[in-house]
């Protein structure tokens, strides 16, 4: 989203989808490597390990042309994309459930069904682009590439690792919960997970897009975007606050309602996992403006800690012999962090760091 210039533009996103061929191909040597020791001693899943490299390749590709079309703006071919895709996952998902429901690889065409899913997504971003930007391949050069990635080498250096611990993050809760307190909690906590979580990332993933764009503007023109910070966070906060106040009203009655008296536990597991649902569902979109500000080193030092602390307050719940403990200390450990992170955000918006490195050089000068 940086570059202003159609060559920059154009050659950056080459560059990206060149690391994400080099990572694949990495991956796909580290399971070749393996695969000999692997079979030899626990039955290894070549089909399922290839899939899944194959799912980091379209994801991959997916983000590098929808920041592209992010950038120009059209946002209605990443809407009817996302469309297409949440269509062709629900129907490829409901047919291999049908025919394959007894398989004990399953898992497998769970993966096939999301590869299908984003293909479909990158087939029809790939045709607009080929069809209104193919001109642009002129501009192409691998030097010019290598230039603007090492130019930008905190994107991957720091970026990378955030994202892949903030997947981790994301999670861990499902899989520790699971280890702790056994299925049953950690089923309970999946589905509070996906009624509240994922309608509102929906809303959230939408406009964290159309802030990107603007910010990314904003910043290099002016030195801040703070103004359309402010903006947005109050938007989000404001949509945030009456379904999540309901939910912690009346989460145990909803929950009974909507899905029976077996599942009445996971109302007030909404209960108590509201405050870091609305701090997410508020700020997470605009995380962003930490990358444009050049503070990817904080955004990686934050979701490190954010792992660890949630991690240990999980724990600690276990240690004591009870999961709404373990679930307590996961919400009110996010919802601490995401308030150090608005701050650091909000500085960021500022150009408060822009600010410092130019007092430093101008100090540096008339020394």
């Amino acid at each position: 989203l940086l570059p202003k210039k159609e060559n920059d533009s154009i050659n950056i996103l080459f560059g990206s989808i060149l690391i994400n061929i080099t990572f694949c191909i990495f991956l796909l040597f580290i399971m070749l490597g393996f695969y000999w020791i692997e079979v030899e001693y626990i039955n290894y899943n070549f089909t399922g390990y290839l899939l899944t490299i194959s799912l980091v390749f379209f994801n991959g590709l997916n983000l590098s042309f929808v920041s592209w079309f992010n950038k120009i703006k059209n946002y209605k071919i990443i809407s009817i994309g996302r469309i297409l895709r949440n269509i062709s996952l629900v129907f490829i998902t409901i047919i291999f459930g049908i025919y394959f429901y007894d398989n004990k690889n399953k898992y497998i065409y769970i993966i096939l069904s999301n590869i299908v899913g984003i293909f479909i997504f990158n087939l029809l971003l790939l045709l607009i682009f080929f069809k209104k930007y193919s001109k642009l391949f002129t501009l192409l050069s691998y030097k010019k590439s290598i230039q603007i990635l090492k130019k930008h080498i905190n994107f991957p250096k720091y970026s990378l690792p955030a994202s892949v611990i903030n997947i981790i993050s994301s999670q861990s809760p499902i899989i520790i919960l699971y280890i702790l307190f056994g299925p049953v909690i950690s089923g309970i906590y999946s589905l509070v997970n996906r009624v509240m979580g994922a309608p509102s990332q929906l809303i959230a993933i939408s406009t964290g897009e159309v802030y990107r764009q603007k910010a990314a503007v904003l910043y290099d023109e002016n030195g801040n975007c703070e103004k359309l910070f402010i903006k947005t966070f109050k938007g989000l906060f404001l949509i945030s606050t009456v379904p999540f106040i309901i939910v912690i009203l009346f989460g145990p009655d909803l929950f009974l309602f909507v899905f029976g008296e077996q599942w009445a536990e996971s109302g007030y597991i909404a209960r108590y996992l509201a405050l870091f649902f609305m701090l997410r569902f508020s700020i997470s979109p605009l995380s962003f403006t930490l990358i444009i500000g050049d503070r990817q080193d904080y955004n990686l030092a934050w979701q490190s800690f954010l792992f660890l602390n949630t991690t240990i307050g999980m724990i600690y719940g276990y240690l004591i012999g009870s999961y709404i403990i373990s679930i307590i200390s996961f919400s009110l450990i996010y919802s601490l962090m995401y308030i150090f992170y608005f701050i650091e955000i909000r500085k960021t918006s500022r150009g408060y760091y822009n600010q410092n490195i130019k007092n430093v050089s101008n100090n540096n000068t008339n020394t």
